[in-house]
């Protein structure tokens, strides 16, 4: 609580960004024991809409060091920031980018905080037709990435039918990188 305060007080980016660097490190550890992390990762919520994007990449950074210290016990939390580092895609710096797609594999790939079927509407929600060209992208190179690598074996038909739906729609999208990477992951899928 004092931490998640004192991080949220900071004038200075800088300082902030200390904090969370000190936070990577902590997290970084093999095995996280289980707690309430609900306020830490409020915080961590917060500080990824920041304008400062080595802020925004350094807290994202730190929720994909938790998730994959705590593993099942941070699947609550990896639900809570979901939409969150998907909406995050959107952004044009790299290390952001780079940073989201650790996190997401730390809590959807080898972490296993949750399984993709859990987490599917988020990825269709992404994927509608107010998500961003550039976002939807980088969200179907994830998928791609998640559905080859057989990280998710137990996605049964129910949880595929509205996955595929807004794949065949992002087949005919305008944005010829779009319509490419939709139909990379339906070639994955079958």
């Amino acid at each position: 609580k004092d931490f998640c305060d004192k991080v949220v007080s900071l004038p200075k980016w800088t300082e902030k960004k200390e904090l969370l660097d000190v936070l990577v490190t902590v997290a970084g550890s093999p095995k996280i024991a289980p707690g309430d992390y609900h306020e830490l990762v409020k915080t961590l919520k917060k500080l990824m809409g920041d304008s400062m994007v080595v802020l925004v990449a350094t807290a994202i950074t730190a929720a994909g060091a938790l998730a994959k210290g705590m593993r099942k016990d941070f699947s609550q939390y990896s639900k809570l920031l979901l939409s969150t580092l998907l909406d995050r895609f959107r952004e044009k710096d790299f290390r952001v980018r780079d940073a989201v797609h650790l996190a997401l594999e730390s809590m959807i790939g080898t972490g296993k905080c949750v399984t993709l079927p859990d987490v599917l509407d988020d990825f269709v929600t992404a994927l509608g037709p107010k998500g961003n060209p550039k976002a939807k992208v980088e969200v179907y190179k994830f998928l791609k990435k998640s559905i080859e690598g057989k990280t998710n074996d137990n996605m049964s038909l129910k949880a595929i039918k509205p996955l595929s739906d807004m794949l065949v729609k992002g087949v005919d999208d305008g944005a010829p990188e779009v319509r490419e990477g939709s139909s990379s992951v339906l070639g994955a899928l079958l």
